[in-house]
């Protein structure tokens, strides 16, 4: 199915409240392509991303101004995976935002053809509709251990972050799941020294399942320390941690062999198509 969206002030204000219902996360793009002189302009693009239904969104030129006229294309087609989806009779300078849901495969190609007048051009991106907890907001931050609504084990606002930061890398996000798991463990029990000991031996190897999936302790020290700063996002929380860093205090820890990372994981690594 496709549409394509007229410009008018009561569509714009529609199209506004949707999205706020929508809990829609942009997994490619947005990807800005431009028409130049001459022959009509070819693009092709790639990316990976976990199979299922998707929605193309198509913006064409600006929204509103000025510019809106000059900076929209009147020709272009677009195809997905061999796939025509929209084409030059799709487009004119009054259409702004089309719209086409797509069944995307673990690897995907676009193919972009732009025909129309110079410095005219097209904003693209895949979103989905992912099935994520409400974000809770400052209710969130009341408690040590803050909301957890499905009951997965992971505050739901960091259940958010993670999925929202990295939309195409599962590896990733299964592995920052086991990470913030082991978080929400051990700050409860963040005064006892034996169950500290316990909870940062598990949060080693949970660490170590992230090196192995960014090839290195290099590749996943940004991504573990936002992770961090986002979950110790209040005093209560900082303390706790403070408290159990302490109570760590003249023990040892073994950092993982870098041959038994990958068992590290929790989760089958092998079965995960994405390319991390």
């Amino acid at each position: 199915m496709k549409k394509s969206i007229l410009i008018s002030p009561i569509l714009f204000l529609t199209l506004i409240f949707n999205v706020a219902l929508a809990e829609e996360v942009t997994i490619w793009g947005p990807n800005k392509y431009l028409r130049t002189a001459g022959s009509p302009n070819n693009y092709t693009s790639v990316f990976s991303t976990t199979p299922g239904q998707g929605k193309l969104v198509v913006k064409n030129g600006t929204m509103v101004g000025s510019k809106r006229v000059r900076d929209s294309l009147s020709s272009a087609t677009i195809s997905v995976n061999g796939e025509q989806i929209f084409g030059p009779s799709d487009f004119n300078k009054q259409v702004y935002l089309l719209e086409a849901l797509l069944n995307l495969a673990e690897n995907n190609e676009f193919s972009i053809e732009l025909a129309s007048s110079p410095d005219s051009y097209l904003t693209i991106e895949i979103v989905k509709d992912i099935d994520l907890p409400a974000d809770p907001g400052n209710a969130g931050k009341e408690t040590l251990l803050g909301i957890d609504s499905d009951n997965d084990g992971v505050r739901d606002d960091i259940q958010r972050y993670i999925y929202v930061t990295y939309p195409n890398e599962e590896k990733v996000r299964l592995s920052l799941t086991q990470i913030a798991k082991n978080y929400q463990e051990l700050l409860p029990d963040s005064g006892d020294p034996e169950k500290a000991y316990e909870n940062v031996k598990k949060l080693n190897r949970s660490r170590s399942c992230l090196y192995y999936i960014k090839n290195g302790i290099r590749g996943a020290k940004d991504i573990a320390d936002a992770l961090f700063a986002k979950i110790l996002n209040t005093e209560e929380r900082s303390l706790a941690y403070l408290e159990f860093s302490n109570n760590l205090a003249g023990k040892t820890l073994s950092l993982t062999p870098i041959k038994d990372r990958k068992s590290c994981c929790l989760f089958d690594v092998d079965t995960i198509g994405d390319d991390q």
